[in-house]
């Protein structure tokens, strides 16, 4: 009788861990829940502000499953200032509780991504062929401090005139290590190879072999983990939504080194299309031409590798952007120009 009174005490003091265990992985959960609702509410904000509307339908759900929570994001609509209406759908994750406030997570992207115009046609399509995505989630950031991504196939589609860009692949690689109490840096680096350009009305087919991105990345974390609240009202800076995004999910980048490999010879190709090309089509690829060979020109040489240029994108405290010395505003102001004598485009 002992004996079995003693097993009773130890499978109950075995469950009774176990169920705290659970409850401790349940009340994490919430936690991460509020900091992705939080998330998508600050995502609606930068929207409104740039004249555009990020709507969600549905809530953020979660299920408990062996060994991890299941997390599906609402159904994501994106509508730009122009009222082209993008359907994102909904993204799913999973989410492995760890040590130190962290979360190992893999996530999909859903496929194919549509978008439509304001009458109600669609105009664009983006097809992943394969993903393969995972990271680690800090609370204290409310964001991750790693992750390795990849994507293969992808395909950006113009069904309005039947142009597409095509990528190989695309791997994305961060990190993120806490030096000092709460002071977080470290690196990114984006790797898209393959660029294929086919544009329809000028029957050009072009390739880029490789853009590369390394980028320095820094962030403070709270002392605890983040509230909804705080993840929901984090300041966004002056920058695109591009870096505002990347700044909310992997830390705000500092600077970043872009090299771009075989522009030169991407150039080139252009320039032969223009001795086929109708005189319609004229205007429009030297109007590019112009563009490419401005970005090109800018560039600086790489050591070893005379196919590629570099270029060192600064982000400035006035919320201005340098490309090798040069402000981004006006360098985009001028390559818009179109060529002395050529219809303006729209």
């Amino acid at each position: 009788m002992r004996n079995i009174l003693k097993l009773l005490v130890i499978l109950g003091l075995i469950f009774s861990g176990a169920n705290a265990h659970a409850q401790d992985g349940n009340a994490r959960a919430q936690i991460l829940k509020g900091q992705l609702e939080g998330f998508l509410e600050n995502q609606k904000s930068v929207a409104l502000k740039n004249g555009s509307k990020l709507d969600t339908k549905g809530e953020i759900t979660v299920e408990q499953a062996s060994g991890y929570y299941a997390f599906t994001l609402p159904h994501i609509t994106y509508t730009d200032a122009k009222g082209v209406r993008t359907e994102i759908g909904m993204l799913a994750l999973n989410a492995v509780p760890q040590e130190k406030n962290e979360w190992k997570i893999t996530m999909a992207l859903p496929t194919p991504i549509n978008s439509y115009g304001s009458g109600g046609g669609e105009q664009f399509r983006t097809d992943i062929g394969n993903q393969s995505a995972s990271g680690v989630w800090n609370e204290k950031l409310g964001h991750f401090t790693s992750v390795d991504a990849n994507y293969s196939n992808i395909r950006l589609s113009n069904l309005r005139d039947q142009s597409t860009v095509t990528i190989g692949s695309l791997a994305v690689n961060s990190q993120m290590q806490e030096n000092d109490p709460e002071a977080y840096t470290g690196k990114a680096v984006v790797n898209a190879d393959n660029i294929s350009i086919f544009d329809s009305a000028t029957t050009f087919k072009g390739v880029i072999p490789r853009i590369r991105l390394d980028g320095n990345l820094a962030d403070r974390a709270s002392k605890t983990p983040m509230t909804k609240e705080q993840v929901k009202n984090r300041q966004a800076a002056n920058y695109p939504d591009a870096y505002n995004l990347i700044a909310f999910m992997f830390g705000a980048p500092e600077r970043v080194n872009v090299t771009i490999t075989g522009l030169d010879n991407f150039n080139a190709q252009l320039q032969q299309a223009m001795v086929t090309a109708t005189p319609n089509n004229r205007a429009k690829l030297l109007q590019t031409i112009l563009g490419v060979s401005a970005v090109s020109g800018m560039g600086k040489p790489v050591s070893g590798d005379a196919k590629s240029k570099a270029y060192d994108v600064v982000f400035g405290a006035n919320a201005n952007m340098t490309v090798n010395g040069t402000d981004l505003g006006a360098l985009m102001n001028t390559t818009a120009q179109p060529a002395a004598g050529a219809p303006v485009l729209r």
